[in-house]
């Protein structure tokens, strides 16, 4: 799950985005793309080493993201169209938190998949894709990774944020965040009794440069406030399997744009006539939902 050219710490999900190229993230017909965390194979050559502290950070390859998130009620509806909407979670205070909700069709496999959920945070910006490998991952800044490699006897969320090379500005190392504050950054299993979806906590400002590096983002670009964000399923052997487009693991077309300065609860739900779902429906994405709680970036 490694992109190689967005910001994200550790072995296998890539770093930050190249923004300098704005195409699809793989031409049509290319083939699915190996993804891999801390392993930059979408460039031709091996990534140097990100330079980001020890203390903070550590490079390991990412090859399963798994999550799972269950609704346990649901509290909320929308005015415009009568859909209801996921309880936020059980927590004292969630002014500046993002909560997202994954959900599959089938009962999620923390052991045999990985569950991510890729974000674009430099600016101007653009949908990370499945077959991202073909672009070298311009549009990956951070992922976060649950389940698979992950999934040890107990099931926590591993953040990586993409770092560029030291001297290229398309070239990027996927590089592990490791100072995650368990009382901020929170993930609930199940949380709709059906084994079928998950949630993860965590503040906004979290995906504010943790690993403290001098050009997080392509020169000029930076940091911004509207987040591009995707769904991905990846199997055993780091194949992404699914993403929230329609045309699954090869979709180029799918956008999903959060504005993190307004507090809102938005449903995610994928395009009718989707092409390509993997057979197993523990891989098969079913949609989800993003909530952003103001105070807010």
């Amino acid at each position: 799950m490694t992109p190689a050219t967005q910001p994200t710490k550790k072995a296998r999900f890539g770093e930050s985005p190249n923004h300098a190229q704005k195409s699809a993230a793989a031409p049509i017909g290319a083939s699915t793309a190996t993804f891999s965390l801390g392993k930059a194979r979408a460039i031709a050559a091996a990534p140097a080493q990100a330079t980001a502290k020890a203390t903070h950070e550590e490079i390991m390859p990412l090859r399963r993201v798994s999550s799972i998130v269950l609704m346990v009620a649901l509290l909320f509806t929308l005015p415009a169209c009568g859909r209801q909407i996921t309880p936020s979670p059980v927590t004292s205070n969630l002014d500046g938190d993002m909560v997202i909700h994954f959900r599959t069709n089938g009962s999620m496999d923390f052991v045999n998949y990985t569950y991510a959920i890729v974000f674009d945070t430099c600016a101007p910006g653009s949908e990370p894709y499945p077959n991202a490998n073909n672009t070298t991952y311009t549009s990956y800044s951070f992922a976060w990774a649950i389940g698979g490699l992950y999934a040890g006897s107990t099931i926590t969320p591993a953040l990586f944020q993409y770092i560029l090379v030291s001297g290229s500005q398309t070239q990027l190392n996927p590089v592990r965040v490791t100072s995650l504050n368990p009382s901020t950054t929170t993930l609930v299993l199940n949380d709709n009794g059906s084994n079928t979806e998950f949630n993860l906590t965590f503040p906004l400002t979290l995906l504010e440069n943790p690993l403290q590096q001098a050009t997080p983002c392509p020169v000029p670009e930076a940091f911004t406030t509207s987040w591009y964000i995707n769904f991905f399923t990846i199997d055993s052997s780091d194949r992404i399997q699914d993403s929230l487009g329609q045309f699954a693991n090869t979709d180029t077309s799918y956008q999903l744009l959060i504005n993190t300065t307004v507090a809102q609860q938005t449903q995610v739900v994928r395009p009718a006539g989707i092409v390509g779902l993997p057979s197993n429906p523990a891989a098969q994405i079913e949609g989800g939902e993003i909530d952003v709680y103001c105070p807010c970036l």
